[in-house]
């Protein structure tokens, strides 16, 4: 789980350094639609990795632990 987490970070770190650069470069005429199908892409690909790498029923309990902190969550705007 260590190794997939960890390997999501670098690679969200990457999408997040070319989101801001190409927002920076375009302005205005940002379109984010692409960008954002890349994050989705991203955490799906990352729950499929923990799904085989953890039993049914941890995945079950990361992903209830893990809705259970959403309420706690806020989105930051750049």
């Amino acid at each position: 789980m260590t190794a997939v987490l960890a390997a999501f970070r670098s690679q969200r770190d990457a999408w997040l350094s070319k989101y801001n650069a190409e927002a920076a470069a375009q302005g205005s005429t940002f379109d984010q639609a692409p960008f954002l199908q890349q994050q989705e892409d991203l955490v799906n690909s990352t729950r499929a990795a923990l799904a085989k790498s953890l039993s049914a029923n941890g995945m079950a309990r990361l992903s209830n632990h893990i809705q259970s902190e959403k309420k706690f969550m806020k989105v930051a705007v750049n």
